[in-house]
């Protein structure tokens, strides 16, 4: 199945995955299932990033290489 993620969902899978349902989690670790996100989403993200709404240890880069 092609899994297209919300940007949020994104983020919380990728740094606090306890806020995912675990059907979710289930769900996007399915090998089976292709993992996408949308060009928007990393513009999205950057813009977050910028004016301080999204901050953390990890890079935009490292963040989005987390959905390969």
């Amino acid at each position: 199945m092609n899994l297209l993620l919300d940007t949020q969902a994104f983020l919380w899978l990728a740094t606090e995955p306890e806020r995912v349902p675990a059907r979710v989690v289930r769900v996007v670790k399915e090998p089976s299932n292709e993992l996408f996100l949308s060009a928007a989403s990393i513009w999205e993200m950057a813009i977050k990033r910028s004016i301080g709404k999204l901050s953390g240890e990890m890079g935009l880069a490292d963040l989005v290489s987390l959905a390969r």
